[in-house]
């Protein structure tokens, strides 16, 4: 018949036979790979006389095994969605294509341009059987032959083996290639090397298709489950390989209709997550990698997914802690996905106390008009300057805030715990950690709620390099101190953390950096609490010297002046390590020497007992009476302690 005839003109080298299977109906592709059963029986009875080998180019009629890869992928070409669930014999003839195939070139020991075209055709097919029957037919389409596939396709690839490997054997081929050239003619060479470098990179983007159709359907072993396992290894370089156009074109002759690599990766993660909803905290936790580009691949992948499928159980902080730090992204892609996201959120998730969460002041609810919903998807952020993205970060942030009232705490976890090791990009940190303070207005660290985990992550964010100082900072502070509940239970934890890390440390410089850490947060209380702040630094001061001596216990009798020594008393804003001693007390000096100065004249006195008590009564009664005559901001200069 007419495909019989196609078949036999392809034989002898007709591209135009070639692209006419191609174009087959449907209904007469099974037909056409029924008819190529004759090429397979010579090739087979080929292989049995003579050896696994392919014909020389220079031969008038094409191998038959060759041209039967060349047909079976123009058919896959054209093939239509669900198309083997029904054709069995067509799909049963393609797979044992594949697996013949692949024994067929784990054999063959010399690399020639026929064999090169074979495994092109072998990858097209491969990538066109696993998406149609990985995901509903795992049972013809097994995990094993995948896995198979998937370690055969990844030889010839750059990113899918040991780095440098793959381009070593290529400039080891053209070399060779290039020495069996006779005569020695510079064009011929050149053009040589030309084609084998084109047509290796079609090879590799086509292998890298198909090793990503592979992971459509169930994993193949705990390995593929692994973050730095070889499939995410493989991801992670094609996500972090792309490179501009024009620059991959000219180093590797990059062919113009494959996809960009971090496409393909893209692509690759889909396949796996849809086919492996359990995997979805992996993909959360790479959302927050320190990557960009992987990060960016993951969330893309994780948001798409979520929104299509209704049934994946999330914990609600964690959608929220994910939404607030990708809404500041510099991606607009990202951004967009990520208010998507939040749109998913409020049809899923019911609020507290049976709030509507519209969040309508926003311009987030769904509003009908002219008979169409105005959704998330159309809103776009006015203005180009990060600022704006950052202020509808906090105003999300906020209503979230009052509408999921209980899952403050775990949102606050979640951010914390996500970006308290992000200390490399202290830019990206302060925006995310802008939109906190909403999470943190109920906060209550004097019950059982609060716990003291989540100061210690506080306090290592705040310790960052650059941090302390900042708005974001400060404003995190300043919110918990609105409670005065929670001042006492703050300056306590940064008492014991400091003597904690004063005992462990063996450097100045950390002991330095973590001392300055702590005054700046006692500082961003006082501003709020001033009287609550000095009171409990007073009491804590008092404990301190009730713990060193006993109350009734007599102290050291050393010989005590009236002058004071400046250089052991160390005010916040002085920087240096040393100062001056003796110095005179002029009229308007800092509280801690004022403090000190009336600490030493009213211990001055040796015929009264002179205890841990009474001295701890002292630092008391001076401190306060000085902070009350004199007026000065003792939080501004938290030196109650120096005093003592």
């Amino acid at each position: 018949g007419f495909f019989g005839i196609l078949i036999n003109s392809a034989r002898i080298g007709s591209d135009l036979a070639l692209s006419a299977i191609g174009c087959a109906d449907k209904s007469f592709q099974g037909s056409v790979v029924q008819k190529c059963q004759p090429l397979e029986t010579e090739y087979s009875a080929v292989g049995e006389r003579k050896g696994s080998s392919l014909k020389s180019a220079k031969s008038f009629r094409k191998d038959a095994r060759l041209v039967h890869a060349q047909i079976l992928c123009a058919v896959c070409s054209n093939i239509e969605p669900n198309t083997l669930q029904g054709e069995i014999l067509m799909r049963d003839s393609l797979i044992g294509f594949i697996v013949e195939t692949v024994r067929f070139i784990d054999v063959s020991s010399v690399v020639s341009p026929d064999l090169q075209l074979l495994r092109y055709c072998l990858c097209s097919i491969a990538r066109q059987v696993a998406l149609q029957l990985s995901e509903r037919h795992s049972q013809a389409f097994p995990p094993m032959l995948r896995k198979q596939l998937y370690n055969t396709f990844s030889l010839y690839t750059e990113e899918g083996q040991t780095p440098g490997l793959f381009r070593s054997e290529l400039r080891r081929h053209i070399a060779s290639a290039k020495a069996a050239v006779k005569p020695r003619d510079p064009e011929v060479i050149k053009q040589v090397e030309k084609e084998i470098l084109s047509s290796s990179q079609m090879l590799e983007d086509s292998a890298n298709l198909a090793m990503g159709a592979m992971l459509l359907g169930p994993v193949f072993d705990s390995d593929s489950q692994d973050p730095n396992g070889r499939v995410f290894t493989w991801i992670r370089r094609m996500l972090e390989s792309n490179v501009p156009d024009g620059e991959k074109q000219s180093q590797d002759f990059r062919t113009c209709w494959a996809p960009k690599n971090f496409e393909i990766a893209k692509e690759a993660l889909k396949f796996y997550l849809k086919s492996n909803l359990n995997m979805c905290p992996m993909f959360v936790d790479q959302c927050y990698s320190s990557s960009a580009a992987v990060a960016n691949a993951h969330f893309l992948v994780l948001s798409d997914v979520i929104m299509q499928n209704q049934s994946i159980e999330f914990d609600l902080h964690t959608l929220i802690a994910l939404v607030l730090s990708k809404m500041v992204d510099s991606d607009p892609q990202i951004r967009s996905n990520s208010r998507k996201l939040l749109h998913s959120i409020e049809r899923r998730y019911n609020p507290d106390q049976g709030l509507k969460a519209s969040f309508s002041k926003l311009g987030l609810e769904d509003k009908e008009s002219s008979g169409q919903h105005a959704m998330i998807q159309d809103l776009v952020v006015v203005g180009g300057l990060q600022n704006s993205h950052a202020i509808f970060q906090q105003k999300v942030s906020s209503a979230m805030a009052m509408h999921y009232e209980n899952a403050s705490l775990q949102v606050t976890q979640e951010l914390l715990r996500r970006h308290k090791n992000a200390v490399s990009n202290p830019e990206k940190l302060q925006q995310t950690l802008s939109c906190l303070p909403p999470w943190l207005e109920h906060a209550d660290f004097s019950g059982d709620g609060w716990s003291y985990s989540v100061l210690d992550l506080l306090y290592n964010v705040s310790n960052a390099p650059g941090l302390v100082q900042s708005t974001a900072i400060q404003e995190i502070w300043r919110t918990i101190a609105m409670h005065r509940g929670n001042i006492a239970p703050v300056l306590n934890f940064l008492l014991s953390k400091l003597l904690r890390e004063s005992k462990e440390s063996s450097t100045s410089n950390l002991e330095y950096s973590s001392m300055e850490c702590g005054k700046h947060i006692a500082l961003y209380l006082s501003r709020v609490a001033p009287r609550f702040t000095v009171e409990h630094l007073i009491t804590l001061a008092e404990s301190e010297v009730l713990n060193l001596h006993g109350k009734d216990e007599p102290l050291d009798q050393a010989e005590i002046n009236n002058t004071v020594e400046l250089g052991l008393i160390k005010e916040f804003h002085h920087r240096a390590a040393t100062a001056p001693t003796q110095q005179p007390l002029p009229r308007q000096q800092p509280l801690a020497a004022r403090a000190a100065a009336a600490i030493a004249a009213a211990t001055a006195d040796r015929s009264k007992p002179f205890t841990a008590s009474s001295f701890a009564q002292v630092i008391k009664r001076s401190t306060v009476d000085i902070i009350i005559k004199t007026g000065v901001a003792v939080a501004d200069t938290v030196v109650v302690a120096g005093a003592a």
